[in-house]
């Protein structure tokens, strides 16, 4: 059976255990930077499928989230301090309270994102779509 089929028959307590692995993994690994002990795996869904996924207070810092395909996506208070999400499509997801300084969103498609109160400083938003983007109190901006 294929890798593709094997994940097309997991259920929701399947994706959750999975997704609290990886998760837990990628947290690993950035607490292991400021240790410069290497352990974990850094967080790599570029790339991905993510449409409405659920990365709620998530810890993703430093992820590669490259040209992920994330519209509805559910971010609000994750913590994605420098996670690179250059061409990555963000439409409508809630990134409300998101920690995102130092992050790459060059060329990213945020229309219509709710970033209230989320942090963006220092953050390179060269090219980004905010078209109808909720940016009350932003802060860095």
């Amino acid at each position: 059976m294929s890798d593709r089929r094997k994940w097309e028959k997991l259920t929701m307590k399947d994706y959750n255990a999975a997704r609290e692995l990886v998760l837990d993994a990628h947290e690993e690994w950035v607490k292991s930077l400021k240790h410069k002990k290497r352990k974990g795996r850094q967080l790599n869904l570029s790339g991905e499928n993510l449409v409405r996924a659920n990365f709620r207070h998530a810890n993703l810092e430093e992820a590669d989230l490259r040209d992920a395909d994330m519209p509805g996506a559910s971010l609000r208070q994750a913590d994605l301090d420098g996670a690179d999400l250059t061409d990555a499509t963000l439409r409508g997801a809630r990134l409300a309270f998101v920690l995102l300084e130092d992050s790459s969103l060059q060329d990213a498609w945020l229309e219509n994102v709710n970033l209230k109160r989320a942090d963006l400083t220092g953050a390179d938003l060269r090219g980004a779509d905010l078209t109808r983007a909720n940016l009350k109190s932003v802060k860095g901006l």
